[in-house]
């Protein structure tokens, strides 16, 4: 074989016509189609379809139920999440004026207890 295994995934992922250029790989690198599906495969980024070729593993369907509740977890995760960059700012905003509130009323009552102590003292 004259290409690495990073140099075929790349020609692959970057063909307009995959099969085709599945036919070419094994031309260049002296060997089967088979054997480039097996190297695409090997890579972890593909998952073969038998005559129809390789998809992209994202494409996979998972194999298990438990898969599925772990997928629909993380899009309700993303899905809560802010998307936009003004909601964020706003947030914590927000949150800086709160927590601000609270330092200013933590020092107010500091000021008064150090006045009462003070008075004591005298």
């Amino acid at each position: 074989m004259q290409m690495t295994v990073s140099e075929i995934e790349c020609e692959y992922r970057q063909a307009k016509n995959k099969l085709e250029q599945l036919k070419i790989l094994a031309d260049e690198n002296s060997t089967t189609v088979d054997e480039i599906k097996k190297i695409l495969v090997s890579t972890g980024k593909y998952t073969d379809r038998g005559k129809v070729g390789l998809y992209p593993v994202e494409y996979k369907k998972p194999k298990s139920n438990k898969e599925t509740v772990q997928t629909t977890e993380v899009t309700e995760k993303a899905e809560t999440a802010p998307c936009d960059w003004r909601v964020s700012l706003k947030i914590l905003s927000d949150r800086v004026a709160e927590l601000m509130e609270i330092r200013d009323e933590a020092d107010r009552e500091l000021t008064e207890i150090m006045q009462a102590v003070g008075k004591l003292g005298a």
